[in-house]
C-alpha cells in the first residue's frame, strides 16, 4: 500500500513539474495573417481600426521601404520579443506624416503578440495633429 502511495504521489509530481518545466529558447517564427487591434491607453488621437496584415519571419528595412515608410525592426534573438519598431511614413497627397514606436512580446508558438504602440501624427507643416498611446494585440487568423 506504501509503495502504491508513494507512486502515485511521484505520478503527482511528475504531473506538477511538467507545467514548471521550462520553456523553449526560442519563439515559434510568427508567420501568417495576424488582425491587430489597437485599443488607446492615452493621448488625442482616437481609435484605430484593427486591420489584417501578413507577418514575416522578420521584418527588415526593405520590407518596410517597400509599404512607402522608412524604420527601423530589431527582433529579440530568441524570437520572442520585438525590442525595436521605428517606423516613419509619409502621405505623398497630404504631406502628413506618422511615427509609430512600439515593442511586442510574442507567444512561444507565434500565434499572438501583445505590446504597446506610440503614435505621432504631423502635419505638412510639421505641426503636431495629435500623440496617442495603444495597447496593441495581434492575432494569427
Amino acid at each position: 500500500m506504501a509503495l502504491r502511495l508513494i507512486a502515485i504521489f511521484a505520478l503527482f509530481l511528475l504531473t506538477a513539474c511538467q507545467f514548471d518545466a521550462p520553456l523553449p529558447d526560442r519563439c515559434a517564427p510568427h508567420i501568417g495573417t495576424y488582425r491587430t487591434r489597437w485599443t488607446e491607453i492615452s493621448g488625442d488621437c482616437g481609435p484605430q481600426p484593427d486591420a489584417l496584415s501578413p507577418e514575416i519571419w522578420q521584418l527588415n528595412d526593405q520590407d518596410i521601404k517597400w509599404r512607402g515608410c522608412t524604420g527601423t525592426v530589431v527582433d529579440s534573438k530568441n524570437n520572442c520579443r520585438v525590442t525595436q519598431v521605428d517606423i516613419r511614413c509619409q502621405d505623398s497627397q497630404t504631406g502628413y506624416v506618422t511615427t509609430s514606436t512600439s515593442v511586442l512580446d510574442w507567444s512561444r508558438e507565434g500565434s499572438h503578440a501583445v505590446g504597446e504602440e506610440s503614435l505621432r501624427v504631423n502635419g505638412p507643416d510639421g505641426e503636431l495633429v495629435c500623440y496617442s498611446t495603444y495597447k496593441v494585440e495581434r492575432i494569427r487568423l
